[in-house]
């Protein structure tokens, strides 16, 4: 039916996706004016709108129809990198000033609490691994580790955890920071998501300390990324200016 309007404006009626080009005058009809630009599959073209249509259809190349997803293609790798360098850069700068909280404050962390840490952190790397196909007595046939083994090997990040968080929740109560109810609902809605359920599902499902948990969670998040803005690095040729001056 639309190639109708193919005829006596392309030669080949075989191509597969065409661009109407209006011809732009005094006497231009709105219909021309409005078709212009647009782009349609080979059934899919209009017919003239009216005798002695001046528009054109042109052929779209499908070599530059594909170099132009290749193009979009390149730019969405780009943004993707620059958004993984972004987010690792903040992530280090995070780890840092953390770090250096952490190294001036004093705390006794029970062993009993690195135990039940190391215990979820590997009950969380159990579910990644099932996650990805791989059980864990397969894991530790092809590592060589035993479940003693990995709980040693992952203690010490289990330490490191706990005194970043407790940092974190110092801070967190120390600026009254808080989680608000708008908050909590969107953690609420983005693990119905995750798993597929509804908000009210996930909320039957958590119990009142679970609820608190992510509340915790929401405050120390905030709390961290307030340090963060608040830090301020001296780029290194500031830092020897100011050794130069003071010799």
């Amino acid at each position: 039916m639309g190639n109708l309007a193919l005829k006596g404006h392309i030669s080949y009626a075989t191509k597969r996706k065409y661009k109407w080009v209006a011809e732009f005058g005094k006497n231009t009809c709105e219909k021309c004016a409005a078709l212009h630009g647009q782009e349609f599959e080979e059934d899919e073209v209009p017919y003239w709108p009216h005798p002695n249509c001046r528009c054109k259809v042109e052929e779209i190349s499908i070599v530059d129809e594909i170099d132009a997803e290749l193009d979009e293609y390149k730019e969405d790798v780009k943004k993707g990198i620059a958004e993984q360098k972004e987010k690792a850069v903040r992530q280090e700068k995070q780890e840092k000033i953390i770090r250096q909280i952490v190294e001036n404050a004093e705390m006794d962390i029970p062993d009993p609490m690195v135990v039940t840490q190391t215990r979820q952190m590997m009950d969380q790397f159990a579910q990644q691994m099932q996650s990805n196909g791989l059980s864990m007595a397969q894991y530790y046939q092809f590592t060589g580790l035993t479940p003693d083994g990995l709980l040693e090997q992952m203690k010490p990040q289990a330490q490191k955890n706990i005194e970043n968080r407790l940092v974190l929740e110092a801070i967190a109560a120390a600026e009254g920071i808080t989680a608000s109810e708008e908050e909590v609902e969107k953690e609420f809605a983005n693990i119905a998501e995750r798993y597929g359920l509804t908000v009210d599902k996930v909320k039957e499902i958590f119990a009142d300390e679970e609820t608190e948990n992510i509340k915790s969670d929401i405050a120390a998040q905030k709390a961290l990324d307030m340090i963060t803005e608040a830090a301020v690095e001296v780029p290194v040729t500031e830092v020897e200016a100011t050794v130069e001056d003071a010799e």
